[in-house]
């Protein structure tokens, strides 16, 4: 087991990172958002797929310039959908929130702002009601708190249970069988399993594995 000094107790990160939601009109909360410059922000390029009939998100196996053959999820139709997975600080632990495409313009006029973005903080109060669509999220500025990326915990990978990332040999997998690959099945799913893709039908680009 590796060994960690008290002083940074702290800044170990279990695997129980959590997601970060506000559910009601109203709630607030104080953060820090873990980034220092907008260049340490990540987009991902993903799939959303039913997985035991939840939906999911998967990473796309294309890079830019990709044909659409270099993803399984792709070549069957599934849309692409950019969304980023903004690290918080809140309540004492990383979590991560959420966000579409949108919000790094948002990012972006943040870390123009305040340098190291992280040594603001914030407070986010949520304006909408439980499953309203309009709902907005506003941000206020509270004081400077001197920190860099270093007086946090360590950002952890966006762990599985946000974020699936699988071959493209799991994918066809999936796309045959309706199982993904690597994720416990339920009992109810083993019983209606039946193959998706026609015997025969070619499997393109079997072998190739890319990483957004």
């Amino acid at each position: 087991m590796a060994r960690v000094k008290l002083e940074d107790v702290d800044k170990v990160v279990t695997s129980s990172t959590q997601f970060f939601q506000m559910k009601n009109d109203g709630d607030i909360e104080k953060v820090n958002i873990l980034y220092e410059t907008i260049d340490d922000v990540e987009c991902h390029s993903l799939h959303k797929v039913k997985v035991n009939g939840r939906d999911r998100w998967v990473e796309c196996l294309r890079e830019v310039g990709d044909e659409v053959e270099a993803c399984p999820l792709c070549a069957s139709g599934s849309k692409i959908a950019l969304r980023v997975f903004v690290p918080l600080y809140v309540n004492g632990q990383v979590q991560f929130w959420e966000r579409g495409k949108s919000f790094v313009d948002d990012l972006k006029s943040y870390c123009n702002r305040y340098k190291p973005l992280c040594g603001m903080n914030f407070e986010i109060e949520r304006q909408g009601e439980k499953g309203n669509t309009q709902t907005k999220y506003q941000f206020f500025p509270l004081e400077k708190n001197g920190k860099t990326l270093k007086d946090f915990p360590e950002v952890p990978e966006v762990p599985d249970q946000f974020l699936l990332t699988k071959t493209a040999d799991e994918l066809y997998d999936f796309l045959d069988t309706g199982i993904m690959p690597g994720v416990e099945v339920t009992q109810e799913k083993k019983q209606e399993v039946q193959p998706r893709r026609r015997e025969g039908s070619p499997r393109t680009n079997r072998r190739r594995e890319v990483q957004f």
